[in-house]
Order: structure tokens, then sequence, then C-alpha cells
């Protein structure tokens, strides 16, 4: 596709913008827009590397389908303003959901360390960057809606702009960490080929030099033997080796940064693939007291207008667990089912009693109608 999503969100925080979010988080515009230059392709990337699996891309096209079209507008409105820390919370949690929280938290750890920022100030920015990385791709979305094949072929097209977009410095302290390896796969293999690559090139060449300077050195010490024909057709073949690899080197380079994001992150994959059921039936149990909580809370249009990206968030996650749950013996499953079947009552009442306004069920009843039926799928063993 043409547009380049990168360019499409560093336009989008403007100087004023940045200025914003460094005031509100305690920190130097310098030092947020190094935030912002960092976070912005490294969210992509992991996006990139759940795109490249089928089941992740759908989970990604479920939060993206879930995205408003005046997203982009509500969060720069917000920034600098009592609601900033919703938005922030929100996509964070967005993030969480669709990375698991070892790698939403170990995203958050590396942006800070690179940017020279605390934990907390790296991680509320990354939740607002977060929020706007998803509302503009919520803006891409097609006119017959967003599916797992138009997801993976968007970040197909955009994965040479990604990888161009990675600071350098970034790239080596997720590779450093082994975090590549949760968010976009190739990356850190393409990473450390390249750095392998130019660091044996380098060695050649130096030691081509070393041994070329250490013969001249003895050539002037002491007279020439019949030893010296050798030494010099050596030399002229470790300098032709160094030029080959040096060369060829570069080639490799330029291929591999091509081919950063070519691969899904395998890891993640097999920890999809074997979910454990102690962790699911905790995720499930906080997302239903996040549900419980959140509906209590709406009493009015602005308490709705609050709530909605909390429910959202909600629903993604459970849609998560749902997923995983599918791949659980039926023993297990049973068990997830009973956490929300016992719950079920007191959270239809909870919904009946907000739809019951008017003027709060023009705002909150797709929200609440999703979050519904996912519990419902949920309560089914």
């Amino acid at each position: 596709m043409a547009t380049n999503l990168v360019s499409s969100i560093m336009q989008i925080l403007t100087p004023d913008l940045i200025a914003k979010i460094a005031r509100t988080l305690g920190i130097e515009p310098d030092v947020a827009q190094k935030v912002a230059g960092a976070a912005v392709p490294a969210i992509l990337a992991s996006f990139a590397g759940i795109a490249a699996k089928p089941a992740g891309a759908q989970r990604l096209s479920d939060t993206l389908e879930r995205q408003r079209p005046d997203m982009i507008s509500q969060i720069t409105s917000a920034i600098g303003g009592p609601n900033q820390k919703d938005i922030a919370d929100t996509g964070y949690g967005l993030l969480s959901t669709l990375l698991g929280g070892s790698g939403s938290n170990g995203l958050a750890s590396v942006v800070s360390s690179f940017s020279g920022v605390n934990q907390n100030a790296g991680k509320s920015a990354i939740g607002l960057l977060a929020s706007m990385v998803l509302g503009t791709l919520g803006q891409l979305k097609p006119s017959g809606g967003f599916d797992a094949g138009s997801i993976a072929n968007l970040f197909s097209s955009q994965r040479d702009q990604i990888a161009a977009a990675m600071p350098s410095g970034l790239v080596n302290k997720l590779s450093a960490t082994g975090l590549l390896d949760n968010l976009d796969g190739g990356l850190r293999r393409g990473t450390e080929g390249a750095t392998a690559a130019a660091g044996r090139m380098t060695g050649a060449i130096r030691d081509t030099a070393m041994g070329a300077s250490q013969i001249a050195a003895g050539a002037t010490r002491r007279p020439m033997t019949s030893s010296w024909p050798y030494l010099a057709i050596a030399v002229l073949v470790l300098a032709g080796l160094g030029w080959y690899l040096l060369g060829n080197g570069e080639k490799q380079v330029a291929e591999q940064t091509r081919g950063l994001l070519n691969k899904a992150p395998d890891d993640v994959a097999a920890q999809m693939a074997t979910p454990n059921a102690a962790e699911l039936s905790a995720d499930l149990s906080s997302s239903v007291d996040t549900v419980r909580t959140t509906l209590q809370g709406i009493t009015d249009p602005t308490s709705a207008r609050a709530a909605l990206p909390k429910l959202q968030q909600a629903t993604a996650q459970l849609n998560r667990i749902n997923d995983l749950a599918a791949q659980l013996p039926p023993d297990s499953r049973k068990k997830l089912a009973s956490v929300v079947e016992a719950s079920m009552p007191a959270l239809n009442s909870l919904c009946d009693r907000a739809l019951s306004n008017p003027q709060i069920a023009g705002l909150a009843k797709p929200a609440i109608d999703a979050l519904r039926a996912k519990l419902q799928l949920l309560a089914q063993a």
C-alpha cells in the first residue's frame, strides 16, 4: 500500500503535541520525541509479528474493528488534559492483550531505557502511542472491514518502512534482551546476522592489514629470504578475501535488513499453542472483575463515554481468552465456563441497569452487547 504507517503516525505527533506529552510526563520535549521515535516502529514491529500468524492476524483484526473512526481526534484532544491517563491506560491494556503482559512490559522497559526515561513515564508514553497506532490503523479499515488476510497484507507491505524507522540503538537493546523473538521474529535474527557479518568483515580486514604491516615491518628488519614470495602471495590472497567479504557483506546486510520482519514470533506461537489453564483462569477472573467495576461506574452519559474504551479492552481480552480456551481439555474449559456462569447474573443486572437509561444506551449499547456476547460464549463449556 502507498501509506507509510510510521510516517503517518509521526506526522500526527506535532511539536505542540510532543510538548504536551513531555509536560504531563515530566520530561523534556526532545526526550519525549526520542520516546516516540523508538516506540512507534517498535509497536508496529510487534504488530507485524502478530499479523504473520493467522490466529494473531485475526486477533489484531478484531481489535482494529472496534476502533472508532474519530479515535485519533479523541486522543489528540485528551493529551495534556485530565483524560490522558485513561487513554494511556486503555492503550497499554490493549497492547498487553495483543502481546501478553510480559511482551508489553518488556517493550516498555527497553524503550524507557533506550530513551532515558523512568519506567512509569515510559509505560504511560507507550500506552498513549499504542492508542495512536491502533487509531491510525483503524482509519485504514477497508470497505468490507478487516479480516486476517487484509491485516497480514497490510503489515507485509510495511515491513521495509518499519525496519528502516527502527533506531539502531533500540534494535541492539532489543536484540540483547531477546525481546525481538517475542515481537517480530526475524528482526533480531536479521540484526544479529548483519552485526556478525560486519564484525567478520572488520576482523578480516583488520587481520589482513595487521598481517601486511607485520610482514612489511619484518622486511625492513631483516634481509629478504626465499620465504618472502610466499608471504607476499599470502598478503595478496588475504587482501582479496577482505575486499570480497566487504563487498558481499554489505550486500548481505542490505538483504537481511530488507527481510527484517519476515518471520513470525515462534515463541509466542508456541505459547499460544499450549495455553496454561491456571493463567487463563486468573486472567478471566481479572477480566470479569474489571467488567463488573466498569459497569458499576456507569451512571450517566459522561461516565458511559469514559467506560467505553475499558469495555472494548475487556472484550478484546475475553476474546483472546476464548481463543486460547478452545485449545484446553474439556475439564479445563468447564472450569473456565463456571467462572463466567457464576458471574453472569450480576453482570447482566449491571448491563440492564445501564441500558435502561436511554442516553446511556445510545452510547454504550454496541459495546455492552459485544461484551455480553463474548461472556455468554465463554460460559458455554
